[in-house]
């Protein structure tokens, strides 16, 4: 099979670029068909804070606590394209797994200065279910990994020219690590772990620079200690404060990093992770080896300090050990010990399987039900009116305003729309009143009832 794809070094540049774009494109496609409903954050985080924008209303949109890029790129892409904000979020991130695809795929090849390295680092990137699930949704994970890797790719290149050359590929690789700030606060820790290396990168002159690093750090801290009511400490990402006041002790700490370890094997693949590892053990230091360490160690320390995290934020520093893992699979199919040749070609042949897995599941008709009931009572009440539900996405979709079913003193006597979902033990408890009390459901869709207003 290997030799097969050698055959690839002799394409050139363009076509090999085209093939990955097309690839990743294909790889998409079936699960953005599959796509059921919206995620919970792009429904009542992003998207409210897109259409302030939209309205024109900037300093409202930059006032609420979500980082302000990517709902800026939700309000651009919908007024240029006319597009709903939902649709414009999932084209966004749609493009951003494209352009995070082949960013891998660059920078396994100048690292490892080889073709098949590269396109298998693309091949575990393609097939990871998280990434994939987070990147047909309106959610903000791949567009911050085509900045990380794009960032970093240039910076690793301005390390290996001169002059000129080297000042260009190092600020545009800084300023799309700071554009990647703007996504989310964890491509800091990828721009800090550079910083560092470039701190010590040697003895000469290394006092200074060590307090040119740390001087920023430590106006951070005093900051902190004489103005901790500034906005800036309480905005979603840079919310040091509740950090810091949510520190679970060393225990926890302890606790939660085996907690991480856990997930970050679980949501990069087992096997793949464990040869990403295994090349951190056996390859030869640099740059990149040395940026990974560090951006590992980065995000271990401060996700443990936080004491709890998402699989989604863990994509980032995985995604970052593709190219050392692919390198190490490679290695190991060459290698004359069978017991890890097999488990390296077991690890390759099980990422088109986890990917056909995840691309083709059909969308959950829970879920579908919910959204096709929200766009039914869209089409029967004004937009803004109140609806009493136990599904706050349903609400998302009738342009309504939630009313938690829970919070309802009287439901007989409600004069807003009620829609309830009956496999959750409110919906059901509700459903069975309004039986006992002879009211009938206007529509149903699979477990949603849904009652119009004016029910007595």
């Amino acid at each position: 099979m290997f030799d097969a794809i050698k055959s690839i070094d002799s394409w050139p540049s363009y076509r090999i670029t085209w093939m990955v774009l097309a690839v990743a494109f294909l790889a998409l496609l079936p699960a953005w068909l599959n796509y059921d409903i919206i995620s919970r954050d792009g429904a009542f985080q992003y998207i409210p804070t897109a259409g302030l924008f939209l309205e024109g209303r900037f300093l409202d949109g930059l006032a609420r606590p979500q980082l302000p890029l990517f709902p800026l790129l939700l309000a651009g892409f919908s007024k240029v394209l006319g597009l709903d904000l939902e649709t414009s979020g999932r084209l966004i991130s749609a493009l951003g797994f494209i352009l995070a695809c082949l960013g891998i795929y660059k920078v396994s090849e100048f690292i490892f200065k080889n073709r098949l390295v590269a396109l298998l680092s693309v091949l575990f990137l393609i097939s990871n279910r998280e990434l994939i699930d987070r990147s047909v949704d309106c959610l903000k994970e791949s567009l911050l990994l085509s900045f990380v890797l794009w960032g970093n790719y240039l910076i690793l290149k301005g390390t290996n020219v001169e002059r000129v050359e080297k000042a260009i590929y190092l600020i545009s690789g800084v300023l799309l690590l700071l554009l990647g700030t703007m996504v989310r606060t964890t491509a800091l820790f990828f721009l800090g772990a550079w910083i560092i290396m470039w701190a010590f990168r040697k003895k000469e002159g290394l006092p200074l620079r060590v307090i040119i690093l740390a001087s920023p750090v430590g106006a951070i801290i005093l900051l902190i200690l004489l103005k901790p009511e500034l906005a800036i400490f309480n905005r979603k990402g840079f919310a040091v404060i509740a950090l810091l006041s949510a520190w679970p002790g060393f225990i926890g700490m302890l606790k939660s990093g085996l907690n991480i370890i856990s997930n970050f094997f679980a949501t990069g693949n087992y096997l793949i992770v464990f040869f990403g590892c295994l090349a951190l053990y056996f390859s030869r230091i640099n740059a990149y080896y040395i940026h990974l360490c560090l951006a590992l160690a980065i995000f271990f320390v401060v996700l443990s300090i936080m004491g709890w995290t998402s699989d989604r934020y863990l994509l980032a520093p995985i995604v970052w050990l593709y190219p050392m893992a692919s390198y190490a699979c490679v290695r190991s199919v060459k290698s004359i010990n069978k017991p890890v040749k097999v488990l390296a070609v077991i690890a390759i042949i099980s990422c088109p399987i986890m990917w056909a897995d995840k691309a083709f599941s059909p969308p959950d008709p829970d879920k579908v039900a919910r959204k096709e009931a929200g766009k039914w009572i869209f089409s029967q009440i004004r937009p803004g009116s109140k609806v009493i539900t136990n599904r706050d996405r349903l609400a998302f979709y009738a342009h309504g305003k939630t009313i938690p079913l829970t919070n309802t003193i009287d439901i007989h006597d409600a004069h807003s729309c009620i829609a309830i979902d009956i496999m959750k033990k409110d919906g059901k408890a509700t459903k069975k009143n309004l039986d006992t009390i002879g009211i009938k459901p206007d529509k149903v869709f699979g477990p949603i009832y849904i009652y119009l207003p004016g029910i007595d």
